[in-house]
């Protein structure tokens, strides 16, 4: 069968110089970075998550926004977990071993592989319900944010959409025997479980391809991340206008307080946005550019966007750190309850300012 599309070419290597032979320089050098940096880089990123994630189910930080910030770190700690083992297993594990070429490890890099896509187009369609909240608390006044019930049920029904939506991407893949003899050197045909692109993925002009990457460029990544830009004018714009009041008004404290709430959220959108809208472009572009662009530039700049999606992820918690005085203090307390360490620190620094006032 011919593996080879008019739109798409999964076999095709371009030899041709210029800015294929850059980018498939810049590629191979980039290649050994991003092996060490998500070794060493993803461990903090899932602690950082972690730590976000045990001070948001404070009681002191109870409400919508937090429960949607902790399902939005949740979501991202998965995808780190993910890509973790995905480059622990590439990296350290022999493609010559039988023991570690099982179909239980075909079903896994499948799950990983998808459950990341998902995940991280999760978590952007939740920064959209977190903006919208927002927005209408703004522009309606006694609006009631929704229960822990009802943001359970939309994570689990918005949840449910993108793995019926993803349909097409997990038929594009599938599981095959492949021999191993020739490539590995061994005296007898050994087959191991390798995961290959489905057959039918090429039937009809290779159209289950190009819905995958579609679906993909759209549902995952575009249509949040176009609805995050325009919530994120809104939400700019009223921060511009809660200045202009607070300066002709005396309720400075509360409307201070709103706007760094409404600022915190802003920030977080915009690295959502930074995250997921150069790979929701580049599948789309996928679809409808000549054969050999995705060879040629979507899988060698791809290490690169996931390198951008590992830093953002691990800025929120900076993010609330900096931004938001409750978190903060929350934080804080939990720190010291949580380290005897520093909490003996802070009781005796108390003890040396109480003598020094007394002498």
């Amino acid at each position: 069968m011919n593996r080879t599309c008019p739109y798409i070419s999964y076999d095709y290597h371009s030899t041709d110089d210029g800015i294929h032979t850059v980018i498939h320089l810049i590629s191979e050098i980039y290649r050994e970075f991003y092996m060490y940096f998500v070794l060493v880089f993803a461990p903090i990123n899932i602690l950082a998550n972690l730590l976000s994630m045990s001070i948001l189910t404070r009681k002191e930080l109870a409400g919508s926004y937090s429960n949607l910030f902790f399902g939005m770190t949740l979501d991202q700690t998965v995808v780190v977990v993910f890509l973790l083992s995905t480059v622990i297993r590439s990296s350290f594990t022999s493609k010559c071993d039988p023991g570690q070429n099982t179909i239980g490890h075909a079903i896994f890099t499948i799950v990983a592989r998808n459950g990341m896509d998902i995940l991280r187009a999760h978590a952007s369609w939740l920064a959209v319900l977190v903006a919208s909240l927002r927005f209408l608390m703004i522009r309606r006044r006694g609006f009631v944010l929704p229960s822990l019930c009802a943001i359970l049920i939309w994570c689990f029904i918005s949840l449910l959409v993108l793995i019926s939506a993803s349909t097409p991407v997990f038929m594009s893949t599938s599981i095959q025997l492949s021999p191993i003899s020739r490539s590995c050197n061994m005296s007898r045909d050994i087959r191991v479980a390798k995961v290959r692109e489905s057959e039918w993925a090429y039937y009809n002009d290779c159209l289950l391809l190009r819905v995958t990457y579609f679906i993909s460029g759209t549902l995952h990544n575009g249509i949040p991340c176009c609805l995050l830009f325009v919530l994120s004018v809104l939400l700019l714009r009223h921060l511009r206008i809660l200045r202009k009041e607070c300066n002709s008004t005396n309720s400075f404290e509360k409307m201070s307080s709103d706007g760094r709430v409404t600022k915190m959220m802003t920030v977080i959108l915009i690295t959502t946005i930074i995250s997921e809208m150069p790979q929701s472009i580049l599948n789309i572009l996928v679809v409808f550019l000549p054969s050999g662009f995705k060879a040629n530039f979507v899988e060698r700049v791809g290490n690169i966007l996931t390198t951008i999606m590992l830093i953002t992820s691990a800025c929120n918690l900076f993010i609330y750190l900096s931004m938001s005085r409750k978190f903060k203090e929350v934080a804080k307390l939990y720190f010291f309850r949580v380290v005897p360490i520093a909490k003996r620190t802070r009781n005796s620094k108390n003890l040396n300012a109480k003598s020094s006032v007394r002498s």
